[in-house]
């Protein structure tokens, strides 16, 4: 989700938002924060309430916080999702072994039509290899 700041009270609105989207209790989040749900309480109500306030709690819920400078005047355009180098590897890795499966299978084609042509000729491909073994021979 991607908003334009006005206020501190806003972005606590926000937060509070996501948490009720995630579906965690104060309690779980708290649990995950290593303190208990009056601290929780306590963080979401100082009046200076930090990034790195945000980044714990969103952390504890599965989010990340990011932080985008723009010039003034320009239109609101969510930011693309980073991809991670783990994400791109295991794609590029998946599209290989697809590639290599679809390879397999136009193998596994050509053979069955090629002993299809022979079996349709009267001789089977051990019966040509056996012909053509003694024609050399």
């Amino acid at each position: 989700m991607s908003v334009k700041y006005e206020n501190n009270d806003q972005l606590l609105n926000e937060l509070r938002y996501t948490i009720r989207k995630s579906g965690k209790t104060q309690r779980e989040i708290a649990d995950n924060l290593n303190i208990k749900p009056q601290g929780l309480n306590k963080i979401l109500n100082k009046k200076n309430f930090s990034f790195e306030d945000m980044q714990n709690i969103l952390s504890a819920i599965g989010y990340e916080l990011y932080i985008e400078f723009r010039p003034l005047n320009t239109e609101l355009i969510p930011p693309e999702p980073p991809q991670s180098t783990a994400d791109t590897n295991r794609v590029n890795e998946l599209l290989q072994q697809f590639n290599k499966l679809d390879s397999v299978e136009k193998i596994r084609n050509e053979r069955k039509q090629a002993e299809e042509q022979q079996s349709t000729k009267g001789e089977t491909l051990d019966e040509k290899l056996e012909r053509l073994r003694k024609e050399h021979s």
